[in-house]
């Protein structure tokens, strides 16, 4: 029994030392994971100093460096993420009040899949909460890749599963209850949302998403909104719009200013960044 623990033992020390635990933080070897050199650094691994929110590793951490080495690492080209590179694209935040913000929206999924691309984006929207609950979202966009950038067409978008339906690629962050503009009994919910107002974009170009721009209040013009729009200037796309089985106006959702017009005006931001760089 004895000899048998001593080999057990044995075999359980070679198989450690074969896949790079040494104990000293050194990560894991050549050819079986991420370069160790980009992940760990050795003895500074385990540090607990941190620079410009930089705890431990040697890691240069800021956008040049993170996507030269998705570029370049053998690990993540075998499984295909090469040449996926991280983003940061600005656009205008708007809050409940209707304040406006510079902010950004991070891209971490890129891919291109035949004629269209596919896109995973997380950003802030909602900002009334308390900040311990103050939770980002993620989109789940595909866009198409015509020859300019007004054709690009919003394919699909969602908040949950993906194109295939089979992988959750979404999570809606904000608040779960929202108020129409016309002050109605009716809330709205993130599945109204997603029953009525999501299906109004999707089909829909860069070029028609970007000319919806709302009413003038307090004498600002507020570009890339839903609330407080004509519905004589977009009579056609207000029948188009349903909430729980009735036609409304686009604006019926305006109200929702935070989800609705940040969703409207990080998917514009987006289909620039398209535009930029994967047409």
């Amino acid at each position: 029994m004895k000899i048998k623990k001593i080999l057990f033992a044995l075999a359980l020390l070679l198989g450690l030392t074969s896949c790079g635990v040494n104990g000293t933080g050194s990560g894991v070897s050549s050819g079986e994971g991420p370069s160790s050199e980009i992940i760990n650094s050795g003895e500074n691994s385990n540090s607990s100093e941190c620079e410009n929110g930089v705890c431990g590793g040697d890691l240069e951490l800021n956008l040049d460096a993170i996507n030269e080495y998705l570029a370049t690492d053998s690990y993540w080209a075998d499984l295909k993420v090469k040449g996926d590179e991280v983003a940061l694209i600005p656009f205008t935040h708007i809050n409940g009040p209707r304040n406006e913000w510079n902010f950004f929206a991070i891209v971490h999924f890129q891919k291109k899949v035949g004629s269209y691309y596919r896109y995973q984006v997380t950003y802030l929207s909602c900002t009334c909460r308390s900040s311990q609950v103050n939770y980002w979202q993620t989109m789940y966009v595909e866009l198409t890749r015509p020859s300019t950038l007004d054709e690009v067409k919003l394919k699909k978008l969602t908040f949950d599963y993906d194109g295939t339906g089979d992988y959750l690629a979404g999570f809606w962050g904000d608040s779960g209850v929202t108020h129409p503009i016309d002050n109605s009994d009716y809330n709205v919910y993130y599945e109204d949302i997603k029953t009525g107002f999501i299906p109004f974009l999707v089909g829909k170009t860069y070029a028609e998403l970007s000319s919806y721009d709302g009413a003038e209040i307090d004498g600002q013009v507020f570009d890339d909104t839903v609330f407080g729009i004509d519905p004589t200037e977009f009579e056609e796309d207000m029948a188009g719009v349903m909430f729980r089985g009735e036609q409304v106006r686009l604006d019926h959702f305006g109200g929702a200013s935070v989800s609705t017009n940040n969703m409207l005006r990080v998917i514009i931001a987006l289909m620039e960044y398209h535009g930029a760089n994967n047409l």
